[in-house]
């Protein structure tokens, strides 16, 4: 688990569109980098599992993936803003938080590069 894993979310379509062909650059995206010990705890913590399900998609570690479209990035919103057992991790939830109510805001995407 020593790579680079990042939630972006690009500021417009323009970029969206730029992101999908892998052309954005850094200055088109709102992005937050996890660390491994971020990583671990949504993974053994079953937030992943409980996004997969909820949003339709499958978030992995060595995946990416991208939860778009009002209905899910609404339900991404609502698991982080519930999530209660947040703990040491508050900070982590409160930006991932701030990046999808951006995604629905900028009506784009909410992209996972593990």
């Amino acid at each position: 688990m020593g790579h680079s894993r990042v939630f972006s979310v690009p500021l417009d379509r323009q970029a969206q569109e730029a992101l999908d062909r892998d052309e954005a650059s850094q200055d088109q995206l709102i992005e937050r980098k996890i660390t491994n010990e971020e990583f671990k705890y949504l993974f053994e913590s079953g937030l992943l599992e409980k996004i997969n399900s909820e949003c339709d998609c499958n978030i992995g570690d060595y995946e990416s993936e991208e939860i778009t479209g009002l209905a899910s990035l609404r339900k991404l919103r609502d698991i982080l803003s519930t999530e209660d057992s947040k703990g040491a991790f508050e900070s982590l939830f409160e930006d991932l938080l701030k990046l999808s109510n951006e995604a629905i805001d900028r009506e784009t995407g909410v992209y996972i590069f593990f």
